[in-house]
């Protein structure tokens, strides 16, 4: 299965090409490579993310994950835009952080992420987002000093699959990063 789409309220040259992978399924099989010319994304469900990984090693497309395009969609339905609003990421700097960085390296918003010292996202990425000049990045480590002015807050887990040992440690780093009733009264309206 596969559609076209374009985010409402975006520029025109933001596509996203939607993609249900099966293992008999796959771009320059059943899909052209044709399809995907001009794509800044492509938002895939594939069980294996080799064709993904091999296609942005080769071509230098975003590859994102779908939570984040479900939230980008979210965000137009319910703010009615995806500029020039604040996303406030709280928790360790991962896939999920490096996921809203790679949209902001070509939508402009500005973009927050809240963590402990020591779980900073990728210095690479980050960089790489901030030198596209498209979207404001900063990251801090104080959640109440972020959120302020928050349009989205986000959250994520503190131990993703493959660091439940780390479960105890986490959980005394994370102190004061959780999203409760207290932080989100310092969030915007």
């Amino acid at each position: 299965m596969a559609s076209r789409a374009r985010l409402p309220g975006s520029p025109a040259s933001i596509a996203v090409l939607i993609l249900s992978f099966f293992q008999a399924i796959s771009i320059g099989r059943r899909y052209g490579r044709t399809d995907e010319i001009g794509v800044p994304f492509v938002v895939a469900m594939d069980s294996t993310n080799v064709t993904i990984r091999e296609r942005d090693d080769k071509e230098q497309i975003r590859v994102d994950i779908n939570e984040i395009m479900a939230d980008a969609l979210t965000m137009l339905e319910q703010i009615g835009r995806i500029e020039n609003t604040k996303v406030v990421y709280v928790g360790d700097g991962n896939n999920i952080v490096h996921s809203w960085l790679l949209l902001a390296d070509v939508l402009p918003f500005h973009f927050v992420c809240a963590c402990p010292k020591g779980f900073e996202p990728d210095a690479h990425i980050v960089e790489m987002a901030r030198g596209a000049g498209i979207s404001k990045i900063e990251i801090t480590n104080s959640p109440r000093e972020a959120v302020k002015g928050a349009d989205v807050v986000y959250t994520d887990v503190w131990a993703s699959m493959g660091q439940k040992e780390e479960v105890d440690y986490r959980k005394q780093k994370f102190q004061g990063f959780t999203v409760d009733e207290t932080l989100m009264e310092i969030a915007g309206p």
